[in-house]
């Protein structure tokens, strides 16, 4: 039978190695909050520049309302009329988030987030008609392609179409092409079998390899 003096001492550790509770948020602010006062302006300063017209960063949009509301990557980041589950806050605060936003320049203030959550726990009002200033310079680095969201773009026509056995192929041509090149011969088996064991051991073939390799005949 556990000794009271033993289950008390697990319960108080308990009590202290809980989960993060809303009260280590910094407090709502306690006014009456106005989007294009309070909120759009902190927005154009601190987070367009990542989540902006020129950059989604985690496909997170917060120039439009739209955009802002429908969240990025992650889900959700606004949860309108519950601040303390809304994951633009967490982000804003540090909050049980591996990040904290904007990643450059000072945080937010307390006071700043507590407008931020004012604002989502009053309905997170944003007027239709709230027009987006100009959109934020790109930060440097952020036109780098591992930021750009992904896409499919059709192959391009090349003039030598039967040489390419796949898109990646004619990518490929079409820029020979442009540079008035031509594709190198097909490498023969010998070359082929050279180039594996290479890659794969990081010596070539042995003559009995060659030979083996060559005489058989299986695709």
């Amino acid at each position: 039978m556990m000794r009271p003096v033993a289950f008390s001492a697990i319960v108080t550790l308990l009590a202290f190695s809980g989960p993060a509770t809303a009260q280590e948020l910094p407090p709502a602010a306690e006014r009456a909050v106005d989007f294009r006062k309070d909120i759009q302006p902190l927005f154009e300063q601190r987070c367009y520049a990542c989540h902006g017209e020129a950059n989604q960063i985690n496909g997170l949009r917060l120039d439009r309302k739209k955009d802002a509301l429908a969240g990025g990557h992650s889900g959700p980041a606004i949860v309108p009329g519950d601040s303390a589950n809304s994951r633009l806050v967490h982000l804003l605060a540090g909050y049980r988030v591996k990040v904290v936003m904007p990643p450059a320049g000072p945080p937010l203030t307390p006071e700043q987030i507590g407008l931020v959550r004012a604002w989502i726990d009053q309905g997170a009002d944003w007027p239709d008609d709230a027009v987006t200033a100009a959109p934020a310079p790109k930060r440097k680095g952020l036109d780098h392609w591992a930021w750009q969201p992904r896409s499919k773009p059709a192959p391009p026509e090349v003039k030598q179409a039967d040489w390419a056995r796949n898109p990646i192929d004619q990518f490929i041509l079409a820029k020979l092409e442009k540079e008035n090149l031509a594709p190198s011969p097909e490498a023969d088996r010998a070359t082929l079998l050279r180039r594996v064991s290479l890659d794969l051991t990081g010596l070539p073939p042995t003559p009995e390899q060659i030979d083996r390799f060559l005489a058989d005949s299986s695709p």
